[in-house]
């Protein structure tokens, strides 16, 4: 007999089953934690190398640099430096004329500038893993 107690509880599948829901939504958790991050650190570097080829663009439109290919050199912050063995980024700068197809109706008034950033400088130039490519449209003097 009974008597008036009510045994109420989850079977052994309903736990295992529960369980299983949660593995799965933490592992996929996790795995979007990690494209977070990657996103998070790519959105960094964009800004510094950003911040540098303005800095650099800047530098030409004063004229304080001559209008030429030229290579620069920076630290972690994204500040110019003279010494190598402090440099985190190097930039290769290009610079050419747009063609009337790029271009139309400007004539000689605009410079392509390229720059490419590779890091870390302290590699040698073909063995570092990373690069990005800025591209700008700067004022002819």
């Amino acid at each position: 007999m009974r008597g008036g107690l009510s045994t109420a509880a989850f079977s052994l599948t309903e736990v295992v089953l529960a369980l299983g829901i949660i593995a799965f939504a933490l592992m996929s958790i996790l795995g979007l934690f990690s494209v977070g991050m990657s996103a998070s650190r790519r959105s960094g570097e964009d800004t510094v190398l950003s911040a540098m080829a303005t800095e650099i663009a800047s530098t030409l439109r004063a004229g304080t640099a001559p209008y030429t290919a030229s290579n620069y050199l920076f630290d972690h912050d994204g500040r110019v430096v003279m010494n190598a063995s402090e440099a985190i980024y190097a930039c290769q700068l290009s610079l050419r004329q747009p063609s009337a197809a790029e271009v139309p109706n400007v004539g000689t008034n605009l410079v392509m500038a390229t720059f490419l950033f590779t890091w870390p400088a302290t590699l040698v130039e073909s063995k570092r893993p990373n690069s990005n490519t800025i591209y700008a449209t700067l004022p002819a003097r």
